[in-house]
């Protein structure tokens, strides 16, 4: 039920300069831009019309048109949005990944910073925040994680408490993070203000960053760089987002993985193209398993042909990525974008959702022991995050963390 237009309070105008509360809290650089903060009282939800609940409560999970044929995703709930919603990616994505100072903050400047960082959100998605310089949110999303450093102090026992292991194929330049923002958009210019404004508005230090794009979906899913339609396989409905997605310590939260991954393009498409459908284990033309079937469909990984080969071969991508050879309980949430920083330095930014990060570290153990895409790839950055339960104008980001 949403309330009357007439009578909801405009959006709040952040006020741009001046410096971030939050930054001298954590004793950070001086200068950052954050402006003031501005009161949980005087937000509120967004569903597409700039109406939120009679109580000022969102209405959860919803993507409605907005003006100007814009869209807007509310950004409270009970999950964080940018995970299973807006269901079809964004065309643009901007990762900061975030470090603390050495000696921690304490829980309650910490909670501090994140209560600003999920008001700061919602004046970026409603668009009256002043540092986007009039540029379109269109189906902006912010979605925030905290690393296994904060995780292990403050919430023991919470899921992505430890580091990911090493893999084959590791050659990282870039790893961990205590804080990551990640915002998407279809509007490539806002996703770059807004995840910088996100940054001052923390006053801390980038320990790396990433830049993605997305194709427009074709059938289910967007392709990639190698031409495959990416992000098929991955669970779609309210029970599948449960079994594998969300975490209930704490309630609301799930897990991020994020791997930047250069592929050798080249040498890929050098290969004919049922080569390169046996090493994905997908047509290329159509997204279709090997073994049959449409989109929507997983592999059939008995279908065998007349004389006994398998229709998905065996090191193919989607066989040794597949949950059920491995005992798994079910799939990712798989949201991954395509990076190129130039001629040859193409790849994939892979990120994935999960209730913890034991679901990803079994599949990609089984990727390294036998898998024909990862003979073309590398790994030059990885981390993983505890995503934080959704905020609404009355509870907080940091609200995890003053339990």
């Amino acid at each position: 039920m949403t309330g009357d237009p007439t009578n909801a309070a405009e959006p709040p105008t952040r006020p741009s300069g001046g410096p971030s509360r939050r930054g001298f809290l954590l004793g950070a650089a001086a200068g950052a831009v954050g402006g003031a903060l501005v009161g949980a009282g005087g937000t509120r939800a967004l569903d597409g019309t700039g109406r939120g609940g009679a109580d000022g409560s969102p209405t959860a999970g919803t993507t409605t048109p907005g003006t100007d044929d814009a869209t807007v995703v509310d950004p409270h709930g009970t999950h964080q949005a940018g995970i299973d919603r807006p269901t079809t990616l964004q065309r643009h994505a901007e990762l900061a990944v975030l470090d603390l100072p050495e000696r921690l903050p304490s829980r309650a400047d910490l909670a501090d910073l994140l209560d600003g960082v999920g008001e700061r959100i919602t004046t970026l998605v409603a668009g009256t925040d002043p540092d986007l310089g009039d540029l379109r949110p269109t189906r902006l999303t912010v979605t925030v994680g905290i690393g296994p450093r904060v995780v292990r102090t403050f919430l023991p026992g919470a899921p992505a408490a430890d580091d990911l292991p090493a893999f084959a194929r590791d050659a990282l330049v870039d790893e961990g993070g205590d804080l990551a923002v990640l915002v998407r958009c279809d509007v490539g210019p806002t996703a770059a203000r807004a995840v910088s404004a996100l940054h001052r508005e923390t006053g801390l230090d980038v320990s790396w960053s990433a830049s993605a794009f997305a194709g427009p979906p074709e059938g289910l899913a967007a392709r990639n760089l190698l031409g495959f339609h990416d992000g098929l396989s991955i669970p779609r409905t309210d029970d599948e987002l449960a079994t594998t997605v969300w975490s209930a310590r704490p309630m609301g939260s799930t897990t991020l993985v994020v791997r930047r991954m250069p592929i050798d393009v080249a040498r890929f498409g050098a290969q004919t193209v049922t080569q390169q459908d046996d090493a994905i284990g997908r047509s290329r033309a159509t997204g279709i398993p090997l073994s049959g079937g449409s989109q929507a469909d997983g592999p059939d990984l008995d279908a065998k042909t007349p004389d006994g080969r398998y229709l998905v071969p065996v090191d193919a991508h989607i066989r040794r990525a597949h949950p059920l050879p491995a005992g798994l309980d079910g799939l990712m949430l798989r949201r991954s974008y395509s990076f190129a920083d130039g001629p040859d330095r193409e790849g994939l930014l892979f990120m994935a959702f999960g209730a913890d990060t034991s679901l990803f570290v079994r599949t990609q153990q089984r990727l390294d022991e036998q898998d024909a895409l990862m003979a073309f790839t590398r790994t030059t950055a990885s981390a993983s995050f505890l995503v934080l339960p959704g905020f609404t104008p009355a509870r907080g980001l940091g609200t995890a963390l003053r339990a």
